[in-house]
């Protein structure tokens, strides 16, 4: 048992610096953040220590703002809307903001998360 909250701890620290990783900005960060997603399932299933419920509403909430940000950044620059010169709409700047922050939460439940781990083991340890 102990070896697998070791490896879930293991995991657990990788998963929050690929969450790290997701604050660049929705285009590479977003591939993080799909990969952090998995990293998050993958550590539950070996580690069976609950994730945390503000990781996962915060992580389908950054996956989801990313994808429309994206979506939206493409539309425009096909449309010719933006470019050189000009400056990106409100609406687009709002969105990037809220990828940012729902990445922020997702990474401060990561590290929640793998404080988790920590005191599981730490618990382990003194019995």
């Amino acid at each position: 048992m102990r070896t697998r909250q070791v490896t879930g701890l293991v995991l657990a620290a990788i998963t929050v610096v690929v969450l790290v990783v997701g604050l660049l900005d929705p285009m590479e960060g977003g591939l993080a953040m799909l990969a952090g997603g998995i990293l998050i399932l993958v550590t539950w299933i070996v580690s069976r220590v609950p994730v945390p419920a503000l990781e996962i509403a915060a992580w389908g909430a950054a996956v989801l703002l990313g994808l429309v940000t994206v979506a939206a950044a493409a539309l425009l620059a096909l449309s010719g809307e933006t470019g050189p010169g000009r400056g990106l709409p409100w609406w687009l700047w709002a969105l990037l903001i809220g990828y940012e922050v729902a990445v922020a939460v997702t990474v401060a439940g990561g590290i929640w998360n793998l404080v988790r781990h920590v005191r599981i083991l730490g618990k382990r340890a003194a019995t």
